[in-house]
């Protein structure tokens, strides 16, 4: 009889700190995808090129932030650092050579998905092939 409202209990931490987890990969996925149609057309000799570039720096600010939510979740871990690192490749790249910026996107959009693996993984969501 005492068992059940602890089970009860129990489960609903579960539920809820998914229901955390879930958001955040969400969140994640969808900054992600922003940051790289964002960065993808920046062209160059483009007359709103500043106002892209100030965009993109706050798709970079907010991506930060998602990666100290992660962080706080998983722990401090390479996975994280080289996704910060991946940020201030872009960062630094974005008004000068293009192959490198293209080269830091890629790097990026890596790390974004080991991220998200990992976050899956804690929070015991099935991992398909397709999605590594």
């Amino acid at each position: 009889i005492f068992l059940t409202p602890k089970i009860n209990q129990q489960f609903e931490q579960r539920k809820i700190r998914s229901e955390y987890l879930l958001s955040i990969l969400n969140n994640l996925k969808t900054d992600t995808l922003t940051l790289y149609m964002d960065v993808q057309e920046l062209s160059e000799n483009s007359p709103d090129n500043n106002e892209r570039v100030k965009k993109i720096k706050q798709d970079i600010l907010k991506l930060r932030y998602r990666a100290k939510e992660v962080e706080a979740l998983v722990g401090k871990n390479q996975a994280v650092q080289n996704f910060e690192s991946s940020l201030d490749c872009i960062k630094k790249n974005l008004t000068t050579d293009k192959k490198q910026r293209f080269y830091c996107l890629m790097q990026f959009t890596q790390d974004a998905q080991i991220i998200s693996i990992n976050l899956a993984e804690k929070s015991y969501i099935k991992v398909s092939d397709s999605d590594k």
